[in-house]
């Protein structure tokens, strides 16, 4: 996918339910053209989110560079972290946890200091 810092370059993980398309997004910023799939999948991971991926392939936004198959635990599905910052305060009052099964909300951690923008 290029950005206006260079080319960047994530991978398809898989559908989940309720949510779309999970990827994961490899570190830096590149300005090769499409090197070796095999090669970018061994990057490090900076994050997992979800992202219409195959709306922006169609769209051009983003590019297929190639397919390489995940293994098991490429395809799990981590612990997500999500908050709603109070318009008054810019602060998180209630943070919640969801690990892909189950949905649990956890108050007055660290996190609840994080002003937002």
């Amino acid at each position: 996918m290029d950005t206006n810092k260079g080319r960047a370059y994530l991978q398809y993980i898989k559908r989940v339910k309720n949510f779309g398309w999970m990827i994961r997004v490899f570190s830096g910023f590149y300005t090769e053209n499409y090197p070796d799939a095999a090669g970018v999948s061994k990057y490090p991971v900076v994050f997992l989110t979800f992202y219409s991926i195959f709306s922006a392939v169609r769209h051009r936004l983003a590019h297929k560079i190639g397919h390489v198959p995940l293994d098991a635990e490429s395809q799990k599905i981590p612990i997500f972290r999500y908050g709603i910052p109070d318009p008054r305060t810019k602060k998180v009052p209630v943070w919640c946890f969801w690990d892909g099964d189950k949905e649990w909300a956890v108050e007055n951690i660290l996190m609840n200091s994080v002003n937002f923008p």
